[in-house]
């Protein structure tokens, strides 16, 4: 809810209580991602994933490829976003993490395989769908691009995600 020194402060009280709960370590994490402490994000989401006991051990896993995204580690990135998908193999913020992160590394190929199966599995998301238009501009297919960023516009629910959609469509118009 936007108090992020206010939830750390809570999740490590709830911590002190019970060291071995990994809900508050993994939503320890999620803040300290937020706050963009990528140690200590890395520190909270390993704990995480190796709790044998965690019933979504997939969203430290994809929590790690984020924080390895972020840090420019992309081979980091595809390993953990890979792990998380070996455990949940729909799970759209996965495929979007690792078409972002095959994308960044300059394999467009991949990238645009992973985020159309993002969009399979999660088909109204905008962002996913201004990603694939990325990756699809990326690979060289511009009229790809174009109706993902036209499906990103017609999806989003921000102004200027719609803006920034409608222009990125207006610059690949290939007729």
């Amino acid at each position: 809810k936007g108090s992020l020194e206010n939830a750390v402060t809570h999740f490590k009280k709830a911590l002190k209580l019970d060291p071995k709960y990994s809900p508050a370590r993994n939503n320890l994490g999620s803040a300290y991602m937020e706050m963009e402490n990528w140690e200590a994000a890395i520190e909270c989401f390993t704990a995480v994933k190796e709790d044998l006991l965690y019933g979504t051990p997939h969203y430290p896993l994809t929590n790690l490829g984020f924080v390895y995204y972020k840090l420019g580690d992309y081979d980091q990135s595809v390993h953990y976003y890979q792990e998380a998908l070996d455990i949940a193999p729909k799970f759209p913020m996965a495929f979007h993490g690792l078409g972002l992160a095959y994308l960044a590394m300059g394999r467009h190929a991949e990238s645009v395989a992973a985020l159309e199966r993002a969009v399979e599995q999660a088909p109204k998301e905008a962002p996913i769908c201004m990603d694939l238009g990325k990756a699809y501009q990326a690979a060289g297919e511009p009229n790809k691009a174009y109706d993902a960023f036209n499906k990103a516009a017609e999806l989003a629910t921000d102004e200027k995600v719609k803006a920034e959609a409608l222009a990125a469509a207006k610059k690949v118009w290939n007729p």
